[in-house]
């Protein structure tokens, strides 16, 4: 989910995908990178279930991305780790 151009430590805990645009196949897991943009992601699979959270820093498309990103502790909330930041 991109939230748009929101710090990284201003991540909300919890968000509702619904209220966010959805990318190029009408889906949340095919969004553009846009610089300067914060992104929420949660996954659930067979054996990994947690939420991360990145900010794009910079941007050359079809070549490269930099990100400053962050994995929650718990996985069942976005818990951002200010202290680390």
């Amino acid at each position: 989910v991109d939230l748009g151009d929101i710090p990284l430590p201003s991540v909300p805990e919890t968000v509702d995908p619904s209220g966010y645009p959805l990318g190029n196949w009408g889906e949340h897991d095919d969004i553009q990178a846009v610089l300067d943009h914060t992104y929420v992601v949660r996954t659930i699979d067979g054996n990994t279930k947690q939420w991360a959270a990145f900010k794009v820093l910079g941007l050359a498309p079809g070549d490269s991305v930099t990100l400053e990103w962050l994995r929650s502790s718990d996985p069942d909330a976005l818990v951002v780790p200010t202290q680390c930041l």
